[in-house]
């Protein structure tokens, strides 16, 4: 799919269900995030990005929760802080508002790839 047929949405969701955001951020301050997919779709010699279909899967996904964005009206500020590591997106679940919730939020971190204790 050409990057310009990608939505902003459909890309972030598509990169952040792929990669970690330091490993797309130097990439992303000189391309927009649908150029980005393109680029490491073109990158992938195992066919993996080729087969991921981001408009479907952010249907899906989205069934249950919304995808929020930098460019969404509710996209916490705050996470600008972040630099590099800031996300790509958040995926919200629950009926309040995101700015409201996280006006006082705390945040559990984890590994992608966790360990079991000895």
């Amino acid at each position: 799919m050409p990057a310009h047929a990608l939505s902003e949405r459909a890309a972030r969701a598509a990169l952040a269900a792929h990669f970690a955001p330091g490993q797309l951020a130097a990439d992303l301050a000189e391309y927009t995030p649908a150029e980005v997919w393109d680029r490491r779709v073109r990158g992938d010699g195992s066919g993996r990005l080729a087969r991921y279909r981001p408009h479907e899967e952010l249907a899906q996904a989205e069934l249950t929760c919304p995808f929020v964005i930098p460019s969404d009206e509710e996209w916490p500020t705050a996470l600008a802080d972040l630099g590099p590591a800031c996300p790509l997106g958040l995926w919200a679940r629950g009926r309040g508002r995101l700015q409201r919730l996280t006006a006082s939020a705390v945040a559990v971190t984890g590994n992608r790839a966790p360990q079991s204790w000895p």
